[in-house]
């Protein structure tokens, strides 16, 4: 029995999957065919498309794993074939359209912006995009590029009778009605995944994904708030505060008075509490200039060290001055005289006694 494979929805990057299936979007990307292609193990498998198309390279990537397919390939159009999705059709081995159905080709667009030589560029490239898509219609009918890229060119609409006509599907099935069928456009999506994408953040991009139930508008709206209250954050000033929040503004300046003050004492009571003596101006000079105590004291260790050099300077000249330096270390001379010896005893001892006999 064959396997059945949607393609339906907006064709997408593997990328945006996960914001289509938050927001329950249908969709269609690489990974998902080539995923279905992989179970269906080379058996039988009928593509039912309902698309309006979308990104070209991932078009292209999905048409190439339906042509490199080794099983049967069917492509049954049950909607609209829109864009990217028309020349994904054409990579079956079969193409079927119901009469309940349309196919529409046009020539590759994108945005661009720049100058003269950027959008001659732009146009460059877009012409070379055309003339790969065109091949994908012209392996099937036959037709020369030229005649496909001119109905590319004006955006031809095809019934399925037009299509069989020109030669891009093979057979027309449920033939017996033909309402047309209307297809949702991936640009407003587009601009949704955009706007998303430019929010930066993953955790507002599900912030604003959380009004899915809304739609695409509600979606929308959100995005732009949460643009908004980012924007006027960051364009926040004093003056605006000052205008806009009087109040705020008010409590801030008076907060940071009382913070000032409380700083003030805290700094002057820490300086205080260093004081030594000697170094008393050191300290009014900390005071005065709104030094840290870690600076000042640093200041004072400087001016006790400088006291203790000129303390150490002032000894030594003190010295010289009293000719200490002066004096022989050679031993004092000795007396051999035993009665000047005992004399010399006799009055150290009376010194010792207070002078009493």
């Amino acid at each position: 029995m064959p396997k059945n494979i949607n393609i339906k929805g907006d064709i997408i990057p593997n990328d945006y999957a996960w914001i289509y299936d938050w927001m329950e979007w249908d969709y269609t990307c690489p990974r998902q065919i080539e995923n279905a292609l992989n179970q269906a193990n080379g058996g039988e498998v009928i593509f039912l498309i309902n698309s309006g198309g979308g990104s070209v390279f991932d078009g292209y990537e999905i048409f190439n794993l339906i042509k490199g397919y080794t099983g049967k390939t069917t492509a049954k159009i049950v909607g609209v074939a829109a864009s990217a999705a028309s020349f994904i059709a054409m990579a079956a081995n079969t193409v079927q359209a119901s009469a309940l159905s349309q196919i529409m080709i046009h020539r590759a667009a994108n945005g661009n912006q720049g100058n003269a030589p950027s959008h001659r560029d732009n146009a460059s490239f877009l012409e070379q995009v055309d003339n790969t898509i065109v091949k994908a219609y012209t392996m099937r009918n036959k037709k020369t590029d030229e005649e496909m890229i001119a109905l590319m060119d004006k955006t031809t609409w095809f019934t399925a009778e037009q299509a069989l006509e020109v030669g891009i599907i093979d057979e027309i099935i449920n033939n017996d009605v033909s309402v047309p069928k209307v297809y949702n456009s991936l640009e407003n999506k587009q601009e949704v995944i955009d706007k998303l994408i430019n929010l930066g953040s993953v955790e507002n991009m599900k912030k604003a994904l959380l009004n899915k139930n809304l739609g695409i508008s509600g979606v929308t709206n959100t995005i732009d708030n949460i643009n908004t209250n980012s924007k006027e954050e960051e364009i926040m000033t004093v003056d605006k505060l000052k205008q806009e929040h009087p109040s705020i503004y008010n409590q801030i300046v008076e907060d940071a008075q009382k913070e000032a003050v409380t700083n003030e004492r805290s700094r002057i009571k820490a300086i205080q509490n260093l004081s030594v003596q000697g170094v008393e101006d050191v300290i009014d000079d900390g005071i005065e200039r709104g030094l840290s105590a870690g600076e000042v004291a640093i200041n004072i260790i400087n001016a006790q060290k400088k006291i203790g050099e000129n303390h150490l300077q002032n000894v030594m000249k003190d010295a010289n001055e009293s000719g200490i330096n002066n004096i022989s270390n050679e031993p004092a001379p000795q007396n051999s005289d035993k009665n000047e010896s005992v004399n010399i005893l006799v009055a150290a001892g009376q010194k010792i006694m207070g002078g009493r006999r």
